[in-house]
């Protein structure tokens, strides 16, 4: 069974290895753009904890299986999420953008915008009392999901 629980620079190591668990489709998918390891790396330590919220699914064994990156910009907030592809199809996905909703809500972040491998279908029964944005990367996924 999963938990789940928010991160901080302590978990750096693994959570790098949960992004790095993507194939490179996903990772596009996830970041909006091709990141290779190195990438990654670049991307963990740049992650401002006093400022943004990592939100994580864990594993006993197999530490973080799910991850939603809520990024807080004078803009709004933009949330990656991703699942490990050996945890999917177990309501993760769906746990972790209901949760980076409620999060938003808490904290007043608007727009709120998802990034992620299946947000579209998802979000679209979602009806938080903020304006949600797709983007781009996410609004081409395929319409080949399952409804919720």
């Amino acid at each position: 069974m999963w938990q789940m629980a928010y991160l901080d620079h302590n978990h750096d190591g693994e959570l790098a290895a949960h992004w790095r668990s993507l194939s490179s489709y996903e990772r596009r998918l996830r970041f909006g753009r091709t990141m290779l390891d190195a990438d990654i790396a670049c991307y963990v330590q740049g992650i401002d904890y006093a400022r943004d919220s990592v939100l994580a699914v864990l594993h006993p064994v197999l530490d973080v299986i799910g991850a939603a990156h809520l990024r807080n910009t004078d803009a709004g907030a933009e949330v990656g999420v991703s699942v490990s592809p050996l945890a999917r199809h177990q309501g993760i996905e769906t746990a972790l953008i209901r949760r980076a909703i409620d999060h938003a809500r808490e904290n007043r972040l608007k727009p709120l915008v998802f990034r992620g491998e299946g947000c579209v279908s998802r979000l679209r029964d979602a009806q938080p009392p903020h304006r949600l944005a797709l983007a781009p990367a996410v609004r081409a996924w395929p319409a080949r999901l399952p409804d919720l």
